[in-house]
C-alpha cells in the first residue's frame, strides 16, 4: 500500500509542481547569498535558475523530497490537531 502511494506520487508530480521546486531552490541559494553574504551562491543561484528556465526535469528528485516532506509534514500537524484536547 505504502509503496504504491509512493509510486503514484512521484508518477504524478505536474511540471509546474517541478518548477516550483527549482524555483524554491534559486529562492533558497539567494537567501544564503544574503545572509552569508557569499557570492558563490549567488552564481549558483543563476546557473540552477537557467537550469530551471532550459531544462526543469533536473530537478524531479528534489520535488519528490519537497513535496513528500511537505505531504508528511502536513499529516502530522493534523494529527496532533486531532489529538489536542
Amino acid at each position: 500500500m505504502k509503496v504504491n502511494f509512493m509510486k503514484n506520487f512521484i508518477l504524478n508530480l505536474s511540471k509546474k509542481q517541478i518548477l516550483d521546486s527549482g524555483l524554491a531552490i534559486v529562492l533558497i541559494l539567494l537567501l544564503l547569498t544574503i545572509f552569508y553574504n557569499n557570492v558563490i551562491y549567488l552564481y549558483i543561484a543563476i546557473i540552477a535558475l537557467l537550469t530551471c528556465m532550459i531544462c526543469p526535469g533536473v530537478y524531479k528528485l528534489f520535488a519528490v523530497l519537497w513535496f513528500g516532506f511537505s505531504y508528511h509534514l502536513g499529516k502530522f500537524v493534523s494529527f496532533k490537531k486531532v489529538i489536542r484536547f
